[in-house]
């Protein structure tokens, strides 16, 4: 599902995960729902010598503008501002019993941007952020991943959002909704990469703007990207609010997760969206 790059960076990372790990795996995970570390020893592999992406915005640190630098390469991003998640047993109950999981099941509250052209920025109307030719998008998502084999489902909603009332607040009025599924590959992460994988397909339901993309079906493909913080000797260190954080790229480098990254201070997922058609 990866490409090369990404997937010599997974095998630098650890390699796949084999059967007879599933348990230690599982374990390992199910402690993290709890409030301990998902991603045991994450960097040791690439040391505290690892490459931080250079960028635009590298002068100013933090105060970067992230997601736009995620659009030179990818056609949107949306980042992660809330997450239920839990462990689940066969009858799809949260437990907290790892004898008892099966999977793991989360709804999330995402928000971001899409450069104009693309599938969520089909036209100038829709654009909210006039000086980089792009819109604002939201979306509920909801995924299943298996324990098991760290495969499962993705599913929810989206709306392309203009202002409404207030100017200053982000944007709130739905002018395009739709609807996304696809599947997820959750084997990286599962394996102490700060990685995820997602092939699914979106439909426009709704859009009284531009009544003609209603029915448009577009496939995609995208990557989460999950933040991890270090500690000075390289070492994966507990996440704490506006501490500096970072994400994995497909090159194995790491990207500094900027100020526009955050949510009340923590740093978000983030998910990159490139359309294939």
């Amino acid at each position: 599902m990866w490409n090369s790059n990404v997937t010599e960076t997974v095998t630098a990372w650890g390699g796949t995960m084999e059967d007879s790990k599933m348990r230690p795996v599982l374990k390992r995970t199910f402690r993290g729902f709890l409030g301990l570390a998902l991603f045991p020893l994450l960097i040791l592999a690439l040391g505290p010598s690892s490459a931080v992406a250079e960028d635009e915005d590298r002068h100013d640190g933090e105060r970067g503008d992230g997601v736009h630098n995620v659009l030179k390469r990818a056609d949107a991003a949306l980042y992660e501002l809330s997450e239920n998640a839990c462990a689940v047993d066969a009858t799809n109950q949260c437990v907290f019993d790892v004898r008892q999981a099966v999977a793991r099941a989360a709804t999330s509250s995402l928000q971001g941007l899409a450069k104009l052209g693309t599938a969520l920025c089909p036209a100038p109307v829709l654009i909210t952020n006039p000086k980089t030719n792009s819109c604002t998008v939201t979306a509920t998502g909801r995924d299943f991943v298996a324990f098991s084999n760290g495969q499962g489902t993705v599913d929810g909603t989206f709306a392309v959002v203009v202002q409404l009332d207030n100017p200053v607040d982000s944007p709130e009025l739905p002018v395009v909704l739709g609807e996304f599924s696809g599947t997820i590959d959750f084997t990286p992460a599962f394996s102490g990469i700060p990685l995820g994988f997602v092939k699914g397909s979106m439909k426009v339901t709704q859009s009284p703007l531009i009544p003609s993309l209603v029915g448009l079906t577009v496939p995609f493909k995208g990557v989460f990207r999950q933040p991890f913080a270090l500690s000075k000797t390289g070492e994966q260190k507990h996440a704490r609010r506006s501490q500096e954080a970072f994400y994995l790229l497909d090159n194995g480098s790491l990207d500094r997760v900027r100020q526009d990254e955050r949510a009340v201070g923590w740093p978000t997922v983030r998910f990159e969206i490139t359309f294939t058609q």
